[in-house]
């Protein structure tokens, strides 16, 4: 099936238009969409972009940040008797609704944790919250990171003598310093590195 692209761009604004189409409306009274995922981070130099990407649920799309277009071509598409159109502006534009999965929240909520571990707060505390408001779900993660866990002492335990001078003439260039913050990411790093320059 051809479509011209004037014709597309007309088809989805008369779409846009006519369509009162509020995504809630078509969920089950048992289930609730997720409007947004929220991060809170305090007394932690974490971004909240670097924890984005362990979110295991993410909501539907939104144009300019507004409007659900995706969802809601799915969502048109889904009504009535199914035809070509309908199943093609369902499958390549359309976006089923994500119903919040208290499930996927808690692993988030886990990932988060495991990496402000591995960032050095190994005191941090992770909580989630949800806010239902009809049939929509906001998740809220708020994240204290507390102390964060310094390198205090550094040293190498080698057992060949040969390996440990090869490794000690090198430390110049060791990514890994008293002072600085445990990151577990940096430990890898060095590792690789030493394995390397062996």
């Amino acid at each position: 099936m051809r479509i011209s692209v004037y014709n597309l761009f007309f088809l989805l604004t008369l779409l846009m238009m006519f369509s009162a189409c509020a995504p809630g409306r078509h969920i089950p009274d048992d289930q609730h969409l997720l409007n947004r995922n929220s991060i809170q981070i305090k007394d932690a130099e974490i971004g909240r972009n670097e924890l984005r990407a362990f979110l295991r649920q993410r909501p539907n799309r939104r144009m300019f940040g507004i409007y659900r277009f995706h969802l809601n071509m799915y969502l048109l598409a889904d009504r009535g008797r199914e035809t070509g159109l309908k199943r093609w502006v369902k499958n390549a534009m359309g976006e089923p609704p994500v119903i919040y999965d208290p499930v996927l929240t808690e692993n988030t909520r886990r990932q988060f944790e495991l990496y402000m571990h591995n960032k050095g707060y190994f005191n941090a505390n992770v909580e989630q919250k949800v806010h239902f408001r009809g049939n929509r779900a906001v998740v809220t993660y708020r994240i204290e990171g507390n102390t964060p866990y310094i390198i205090r002492n550094l040293s190498f335990d080698i057992t060949d003598p040969h390996v440990k001078g090869f490794v000690l003439a090198d430390t110049a260039n060791t990514l890994v310093h008293r002072g600085d913050k445990y990151d577990a990411d940096i430990l890898q790093k060095e590792r690789n590195r030493i394995a390397r320059h062996l």
